[in-house]
């Protein structure tokens, strides 16, 4: 892809993706500072771009130990040209683009994992909230030793502490730092209101990012520090 792509390319996902703003893509592009046009893929039917594959270089733990990986997103293909193969091309030249640039994992996350294992990809679990009802989530009991307040920009240094603790031994983390930390916030509209942090004894140990959705308060993320589980259920509270 090219820059002068990025219009044509952003009305295929506006079209393939009904439900978002096209906003979202805008900033999920051109707020990513570790775009590179070679990883965003596009194809073309009599000289228009009909559909679109974007590469987010990343790095992931494998045991612990950091790998380059590439994931998979924004993965669309223009109502007119479906039924002609491009997205399942796109995502094959997608895996040649990675195992160029030295990805040997690769990453998505979809609602059609049929279409992605036909490609090679493999589902893997992970734990999520489907819903929780407020008040439930209000009256949780937990420990009155812990201090929750507002996540404020200077606590960035101490949200990564925390990510790389209760991350560091695992398989499937993506390796975050302050870069990616800060496009992330932009593209996924968080809401600092109820982003929030839990200290121990003036200690950070856990946090929470939120954003609100048109469809309700959406939970992105929860992470603690070991020996601090039961900072989560004061964070729901």
């Amino acid at each position: 892809a090219r820059r002068s792509d990025l219009p044509a390319v952003y009305r295929v996902l506006e079209s393939a993706f009904t439900n978002a703003p096209i906003r979202l893509f805008i900033d999920q592009t051109e707020g990513d500072s570790t775009l590179r046009f070679r990883h965003a893929r596009v194809a073309e039917v009599d000289g228009r771009i009909a559909a679109h594959v974007r590469v987010f270089a990343r790095r992931m733990l494998v045991r612990g130990v950091p790998v380059r990986a590439g994931g998979i997103g924004s993965v669309a293909s223009a109502p007119a040209a479906r039924g002609l193969g491009l997205p399942s091309a796109l995502l094959h030249d997608a895996i040649d683009v990675m195992a160029r640039d030295n990805m040997p994992i690769a990453f998505l996350f979809t609602g059609i994992p049929a279409f992605y294992e036909r490609l090679g990809w493999r589902i893997v679990q992970q734990p999520a909230f489907d819903r929780i009802i407020a008040r439930d989530a209000a009256s949780m009991p937990h420990d009155r030793g812990y201090r929750t307040r507002r996540i404020t920009p200077g606590d960035l240094p101490a949200l990564l502490s925390i990510y790389r603790q209760a991350t560091a031994a695992s398989t499937g983390a993506v390796v975050r730092t302050r870069r990616t930390w800060r496009d992330a916030q932009r593209w996924l509209g968080e809401d600092r209101a109820g982003c929030l942090l839990a200290e121990w004894a003036g200690r950070p140990v856990a946090y929470l990012r939120a954003r609100s959705c048109d469809y309700g308060y959406e939970l992105l993320e929860a992470e603690h520090v070991r020996g601090h589980e039961a900072a989560i259920a004061a964070l729901l509270a």
